[in-house]
């Protein structure tokens, strides 16, 4: 009995140095005095578990209620920098504390957000509302005593450069400046990112400026103007078309298409003027290229008048050709009249014959060509001339030259008969309205001997070119 009553008392007196030890290691802690805990702990306290556990736990909580305190405000940063040299001291040599780096590394984070802030409150107090703003928003969580003071500013002054920039966009857009307030906010969305009361207003500010585009060009009378802006605004997916701006556009539409239409008509009037008529309705498409609905309507109105632009008759392609007539020429002394006007050489119609004497057309229906016109057609052009070949033989003009034009039988045109004194060439436009099948006659040779004894090579005296078939 008195045995164990001596193995307690010692035990307690153990527990009571223990602590004494402690308390005096803790305290030279503290004071910051490293080599006064050091020497401490490796006599008094090494060997000793619960002495070493009870060290080695204060160590780690004391350093964590300075920085603790430091992120809170509560400890200044020198005094967190004293308590952990000193603990860094303690453990280089006793190894005890495990993480002095990640605690230091978030010191340095609460260090950094520290001055953010203060740089935060500078740029707010200048004015500078939007840095300001951003410069809050970058206060560190750890950073206790400004984080949730900082995220409360931030969104405090967004929201005061929402409403500023807001207020500037309302004022351009009330004076119709509208480019510029959308302008406004889209560097406002570079700066804040995309906002939701900003795209909004953007949204309606576009609207408005379309809107306005449309009604403007209406109450001016210019529907160009008003098939442009709403077209625009159809393409742009932010902005919804209103009532009046789509009644605008129809009348506008409907109205300019008729107008290009009769003002077409009128051009054509005159002689079936089409080149003029297509230049009105050309001009009237690049006004309003940016619709294709009404672009679409006046090509199809001007495909109308294409169809009358004059068609080379040798592009139908005959339907019969006599054995002396031919249909082009290489010979450009052929397809040349004799003032030098040159003609198509694969359009041109001459006479042609054979090698003897015998060899040339003895009667009309020999020098023919027949094309197949089913009634489409309304004029024929084309022109009669004096080949430059002819020059060489300027005697040879007894029998007469002849171009004969027919329309389903019935004689047409009849061309002037040409000499040696001819240096005319005779354009015509004959009316061939309701033709279907068109003849055409051309008679008027001369002729050179050829390489050999009986042989002969038969030129032509008159010529018919640049024929063409027109709507």
């Amino acid at each position: 009995m008195k045995k164990t009553v001596k193995i307690t008392a010692m035990f307690a007196l153990t527990l009571l140095s223990g602590c004494s030890n402690n308390k005096a290691f803790e305290d030279a802690v503290r004071k910051g005095n490293y080599i006064k805990a050091i020497e401490i702990y490796r006599e008094h306290l090494y060997g000793n578990a619960n002495a070493e556990n009870a060290g080695d736990a204060f160590l780690e909580n004391y350093l964590q209620e300075k920085l603790d305190g430091y992120a809170e405000g509560t400890v200044e940063e020198a005094d967190f920098t004293n308590a952990y040299t000193t603990v860094e001291e303690i453990n280089r040599r006793i190894g005890t504390v495990d993480d002095l780096d990640k605690t230091n590394g978030i010191k340095q984070i609460i260090s950094a957000s520290k001055e953010i802030y203060a740089k935060a409150e500078e740029y707010e107090k200048n004015g500078d509302v939007l840095k300001a703003a951003e410069a809050y928003r970058h206060v560190s969580k750890f950073d206790k005593e400004h984080y949730e003071t900082a995220a409360k500013k931030a969104e405090e002054l967004q929201n005061v450069y929402v409403s500023e920039i807001r207020a500037e966009a309302e004022k351009l857009a009330e004076e119709e400046q509208f480019d510029r307030a959308v302008a406004l906010l889209e560097e406002g969305f570079r700066q804040i990112g995309e906002n939701s009361d900003l795209l909004q207003l953007k949204k309606d500010i576009t609207g408005e400026k379309y809107e306005t585009a449309v009604r403007k060009a209406d109450e001016q009378g210019d529907l160009p103007g008003v098939i442009r802006s709403y077209a625009l605004a159809a393409e742009d997916t932010s902005v919804v078309l209103s009532a009046d701006m789509s009644r605008m556009y129809a009348a506008a539409s409907s109205g300019y298409v008729d107008k290009v239409k009769a003002d077409a008509a009128e051009a054509f009037a005159a002689n079936k003027n089409y080149s003029e008529a297509m230049e009105i309705i050309r001009t009237a498409m690049g006004e309003v290229s940016e619709d294709a609905e009404v672009t679409q309507q006046l090509q199809n109105l001007l495909d109308e008048y294409i169809a009358y632009q004059p068609v080379k008759l040798k592009d139908l392609g005959y339907t019969h050709i006599a054995e002396y007539i031919s249909e082009g020429t290489r010979d450009s002394e052929i397809s040349t009249d004799v003032t030098g006007r040159q003609f198509d050489a694969a359009g041109v119609l001459h006479p042609t014959g054979g090698l003897s004497a015998s060899d040339t057309p003895q009667d009309d229906s020999e020098a023919e060509i027949t094309y197949y016109l089913n009634g489409e057609y309304s004029v024929l052009n084309g022109t009669v001339f004096r080949p430059y070949i002819s020059l060489r033989h300027p005697g040879q003009w007894k029998v007469n030259t002849r171009a004969e034009i027919y329309g389903d039988g019935q004689l047409l045109y009849s061309a002037p008969v040409l000499n040696g004194d001819t240096y005319e060439a005779y354009d015509f436009s004959v009316d061939v309205t309701g033709v279907r099948q068109l003849t055409i006659l051309v008679r008027g040779l001369f002729r050179e001997s050829g390489a050999f004894l009986g042989w002969y090579e038969y030129m032509p005296r008159i010529c018919v070119g640049d024929l063409s078939v027109q709507k």
